[in-house]
Parts: structure tokens; sequence; C-alpha cells
């Protein structure tokens, strides 16, 4: 999953919010020196992360978006599931969108001092351009594309802005199959690790 499924999946408790964000930035020995409720925000994200590598919907979008993405199917098919669940959020969560990002970049603007390097300057791209926001639109998500272009060097991602529209229908059924039950496993592992804190 991407930046909103995660924040969102992280909980109400800003510290595991941001967590769920810096994840993916925070490596190795890193981990033990943030704090403790942050430490446990990666833990979820990582487990749920492996949630969805395993899944038959996400493994059956990845296969779609693989012939013209090749390895980076993966990471335009957390794009895409973003996407859908920005577009409509009002539907599976008790907020609104813009309501959620508001009170979400409050939240870990408190907490820049425990980002790594690079997730803070990924964090000032994020709310400068509105990203949370603009994943509900598909401009958005060509912006996005766009981005990974200037990352990675890899022109995949804007040829396959050619293709992709034709495959949204089926990866939209993917994302509506798949997010109940990721809420359902995310809830659990979070509601363990809390517990394990008592």
């Amino acid at each position: 999953m991407n930046f909103l499924a995660h924040l969102y999946l992280s909980g109400d408790q800003p510290a595991m919010r941001v967590g769920g964000f810096v994840a993916d930035f925070v490596k190795g020995s890193i981990l033990n020196t943030l704090p403790h409720k942050v430490q446990q925000g990666v833990r979820l994200h990582r487990q749920i992360d492996s949630f969805t590598d395993l899944h038959p919907n996400v493994q059956q979008t990845v296969i779609l978006l693989k012939p013209s993405l090749g390895r980076y199917a993966g990471v335009a098919a957390d794009i895409l599931f973003d996407h859908f669940l920005a577009k409509n959020f009002q539907y599976y969560t008790t907020y609104s969108l813009p309501e959620f990002v508001t009170e979400t970049h409050l939240q870990l603007t408190d907490y820049l001092a425990y980002f790594p390097p690079r997730a803070q300057v990924v964090w000032s791209y994020c709310t400068s351009q509105n990203w949370l926001l603009n994943y509900a639109h598909w401009i958005g998500i060509e912006r996005s594309f766009h981005g990974m272009t200037k990352r990675t060097g890899q022109t995949k991602f804007i040829e396959s802005l050619a293709f992709i529209p034709s495959l949204l229908p089926e990866i939209q059924h993917n994302f509506e199959a798949f997010w109940p039950g990721l809420v359902a496993f995310s809830e659990h592992s979070c509601a363990k690790l809390l517990s394990s804190d008592a």
C-alpha cells in the first residue's frame, strides 16, 4: 500500500501514523532510536506490506501491470490502490478525505524531528503538493507516475499511462475485494501491538 492507506491503517494515534509514514525510510538500527509508539507504527506498516504482497487480488493487479511496468508493477499497484481509496474515502472511513488529510498533516508535523532525512524531504513534497488529496484525481496519479519516472529514471511509468485507464475497472474490483480484509488485518495487528505495551 502507499502513503494514504498506511496513514489511515495506522489508527488514530499520531505516533503510530508517523511510523506508518516513515517505515520505508527506516533501515537497520535507526528503528531503535525512534520513540516506542513510532517503532510500533513501523512494525505495523511492515506487517501490512507482508499481508498485501501475498494477497491474491494484489497479485492479480501486479500481473495486469507487469507487461508494461516490469518490476515496478507492485509500486504502481500501490499508487493505484491509494487512488481508489482516496476517490471513495468517505465510503470506507468515518472521515472525509480533506478532514483526514488536515488532521494528519497537523499530527505528523509535530514529529518531524523523528523523520529520517529522506522522509523529511518526501513529507515536504507530500504536504506542499497535496499528494494525499490529489490521489483522488487521475491527474494526481499522472503526477505521481511522472515523479516516479524522475526518481527511478524509468520511462515505464509515463508510458504505462496510455494503457492503465483500460485496466482501471479490473484494478478497482481487486481493490474493493482486498480492502475489507486489509482493514480487519490492520485493526487486529494494531490492537495486538498496542496490547503488548500494556
